[in-house]
């Protein structure tokens, strides 16, 4: 957590420490760390709230209604052109949308045992259409 911490703090990134003060004394926390934003807690249900509250500070709401179908017709795509390979790699599909491979990589996890088999290793893994799906 720290290794994250200080990755996030030396890139200039907005980081957020979580405490519970009934587990974590504010004296124990490192002194360079105090300056930090914190979210003090003191359930894991208080915690979803403040997370929630903070999450819609941070991060506007998407106003795009085109937005919302993203990640579906996404998924649309990448169906098309598993359907026309012989098995695929992320980075492959990717390439071809000239879409980032992390969101290729969310909109095909869904996707493996349902429509999708995956076949290999995660790094080397090809994607195949399911006929029986």
């Amino acid at each position: 957590m720290t290794l994250e911490l200080g990755l996030a703090l030396g890139m200039s990134e907005r980081c957020f420490i979580a405490i519970d003060p009934g587990k974590t004394h504010i004296e124990d926390v490192p002194s360079d760390l105090r300056g930090v934003d914190r979210i003090q807690y003191s359930s894991y249900t208080d915690l979803e709230e403040q997370l929630q509250r903070l999450l819609a500070q941070e991060v506007p709401p998407v106003r795009d209604p085109e937005a919302a179908n993203y990640i579906p017709k996404l998924q649309e795509s990448i169906m098309q052109i598993i359907r026309q390979s012989d098995g695929i790699g992320v980075s492959a599909i990717a390439k071809l949308l000239g879409v980032n491979t992390d969101l290729i990589k969310i909109a095909v996890r869904p996707m493996v045992g349902q429509q999708l088999e995956m076949r290999g290793q995660t790094r080397g893994a090809r994607y195949y259409f399911r006929p029986d799906a």
